[in-house]
């Protein structure tokens, strides 16, 4: 008796301690994912990313009788955004150079003094001059027209990202498709995991040796770029799984899908990483993610596995062959039909001009961002998202750089003794081309070159005027 007393007491005990310790391991994992839920709610809650602010020049006047070279606005065009095709533009954006006409799908307009929709205009060249200005819709002659801003700058923070914000209800269902054959077939089905990839994914690891495909869902890849860091270790994983998990329950999966479309990494673009596939679409292809066609839609799908490797720019055939699968994986879950898939199997891919990010106007901008960090915080400045927009004239200012190095070579043909081979002891000069009627800048060009000396002697050199100024005093 006392031995079978004793060995209930024994399992008794046991099964009380496991209890115990079951609901200690609840109460902890509760807690923890009430912490976990509160961050997630205070990441989603306040400002998601950092959008470097944007200083932006003058717009431009375009008006019949102009003074203009044809091919000098075409790159103007180009400099804005608008993208060149070879058959009458139909979409904002576009233009097309015909002989001497150049016909155009105006972009909205939309800055502090002005706002416009966007319409089809047609501009005729006579020699170096503009000789009509018509809107092609209603046939009606235009005495003005007014086009958008040249980016300038940007302030970007240490991340150096670029992003262009979309709405799930901007992208197209191709790309939606395309994004998840790519990564997660069953996002609309599972609730943050999937088992079945992680065990699919484990046992095809196993078998090669190695890391041959992932097993994480969209949502997955999501926390890890957003809570996580990118460690492969099993504590990670679990605490990945779980965010994920909690994550799917606090949001919808439109919203969750929304937030992965505007987060995941692109590739780069210079120095500065592509994020986002409002950005993705601009930087390869030139157009707003709404209107990317199905191969290019599945191109872009495409880089998310390796952004790099598939890069159109860096690999164009890998990138074809990846955007291929894609295209595949679309038909096999039924988001594109037979005869769809062969005529893009035989597409190309064609992206856009490749244009690394660069400041223009270096000393304007200098002397811009000196009186801007005067007004606000370098974080506001690199993590908000401001809209700035100035005076600068973009044709002045390009006219203002070329006077100044013609001038200078000139002294120096006409002046020997003054002509220096180093660099740095060139002669120098400045440029400030100003408004009479408002004081506005139009043009600043602080010295011969930036790269040498960031010295502007436009503003920073303090010297007496001499005869330069003329007052005038007027006597009543």
């Amino acid at each position: 008796m006392i031995k079978r007393a004793y060995i209930y007491f024994i399992v008794k005990s046991v099964i009380v301690f496991f209890v115990l310790s079951c609901v200690a391991a609840g109460i902890g994992l509760s807690v923890y994912s009430w912490q976990l839920s509160q961050q997630i709610h205070k990441r989603f809650s306040t400002r998601r990313w950092r959008i470097p602010s944007t200083i932006f020049s003058d717009i431009t006047i375009i008006y019949p009788g102009q003074q203009i070279d044809q091919n000098v606005f075409a790159k103007k065009l180009k400099n804005i955004g608008y993208r060149a095709v070879a058959y009458p533009p139909l979409h904002k954006g576009e233009f097309t150079l015909v002989a001497s006409v150049i016909d155009i799908f105006l972009n909205d307009l939309d800055v502090p003094s002005l706002k416009r929709k966007g319409v089809p205009i047609s501009i005729k060249f006579s020699e170096d001059r503009i000789e009509s200005v018509i809107r092609t819709d209603t046939k009606e002659p235009q005495p003005v027209i007014e086009l958008e801003p040249e980016k300038l700058m940007l302030f970007f923070g240490p991340e150096r990202e670029q992003r262009q914000l979309v709405s799930i209800n901007d992208v197209p269902k191709h790309l939606v498709f395309a994004v998840l054959a790519a990564e997660d077939k069953n996002f609309f089905k599972h609730i943050g995991v999937s088992p079945m990839g992680m065990g699919r994914a484990l046992y095809t690891n196993l078998r090669h040796g190695g890391v041959r495909q992932g097993g994480s869902t969209l949502t997955q890849q999501l926390t890890k770029n957003y809570f996580l860091t990118s460690d492969r270790t099993i504590s990670r994983k679990l605490q990945e799984i779980l965010t994920s998990m909690i994550l799917e329950l606090m949001y919808e999966k439109d919203e969750i899908l929304e937030i992965y479309l505007n987060e995941i990494y692109f590739g780069q673009k210079g120095s500065v990483s592509v994020n986002g596939v409002g950005e993705a679409a601009k930087f390869y292809f030139g157009k707003p993610v709404s209107r990317l066609s199905l191969t290019e839609a599945a191109t872009i799908a495409g880089l998310i596995k390796a952004p790099n490797q598939y890069s159109p720019y860096r690999n164009p055939e890998r990138s074809l062959a990846r955007r291929n699968s894609v295209l595949k994986a679309m038909n096999k879950n039924g988001w594109l039909d037979k005869k769809k898939l062969n005529e893009a199997l035989k597409m190309p891919v064609i992206t856009s001009d490749f244009k690394a990010y660069g400041r223009k106007a270096p000393y304007f901008m200098d002397y811009l961002a000196k009186q801007l960090t005067e007004l606000y915080s370098l974080e506001v400045l690199s993590g908000h998202g401001l809209s700035i927009y100035t005076s600068l004239d973009t044709r002045v200012q390009a006219a203002a750089e070329q006077a100044l190095e013609n001038g200078l070579a000139r002294l120096e043909r006409l002046n020997p003794a003054i002509r220096r081979t180093e660099p740095e002891k060139k002669l120098q000069g400045a440029v400030v081309v100003m408004q009479p009627k408002t004081g506005h800048i139009l043009a600043m060009v602080g010295g011969r070159e930036y790269g040498v000396s960031q010295f502007n002697r436009a503003v920073q050199s303090l010297r007496q005027p001499g005869s330069a100024l003329k007052p005038f005093v007027y006597l009543s």
